[in-house]
């Protein structure tokens, strides 16, 4: 979490809030949260508290960090900007009752996906993707739904792509368990 140019505090702040918002159901300490973000505990207990006040974060009996009501405000209106849920859902349903597989609707976010619907299907055999909870975050080259085939994807977009996902790329975080 290096920047040099001022913002250091907001970068470490937003990188705080991704590491909660990305952590277990039942949260994550301090100690958890400092390892992931390689911060200091002093310099993430700090930064924590900051997110805490401003309600982005909230703190449980047990002190383990959750997303905040805050947050879930900045969530909300984020999703009436780009709510393609509403216009996929009618075409998802569609999918889901002819296939009856599960369906998903991710946005690619960076070299990313966000599961942001998931509607299942009535196939008595089920095997869900890794992270497919929504609001989950993948590395794209585990997502089969959002990487196009080999022979449709730009050359150069496909070698940047390759790079990210390597071991120091996304794949090294973890993700969010469904």
């Amino acid at each position: 979490m290096d920047d040099t140019g001022g913002t250091q505090s907001i970068t470490r702040g937003i990188g705080l809030l991704k590491i909660v918002a990305q952590g277990r159901p039942e949260g994550l300490t301090l100690a958890q949260v400092a390892e992931r973000a390689s911060l200091h505990r002093a310099t993430a207990h700090r930064l924590l508290a900051a997110l805490t006040r401003e309600r982005l974060l909230e703190q449980d009996a047990s002190h383990r960090y959750h997303g905040g009501v805050e947050l879930w405000v900045l969530g909300e209106a984020a999703a009436r900007r780009f709510d393609i849920r509403e216009l996929c859902r009618l075409p998802l349903e569609r999918i889901t009752a002819e296939t009856q597989d599960t369906v998903y609707l991710s946005v690619r976010s960076g070299y990313e996906a966000i599961c942001v619907a998931r509607y299942e299907g009535a196939f008595p055999i089920r095997t869900l993707s890794l992270n497919s909870e929504v609001g989950s975050l993948s590395a794209m080259a585990l997502c089969r739904n959002i990487v196009p085939p080999p022979h449709r994807r730009p050359p150069g977009r496909r070698y940047r792509f390759t790079a990210t996902n390597e071991p120091t790329g996304a794949l090294e975080r973890p993700l969010a368990r469904s």
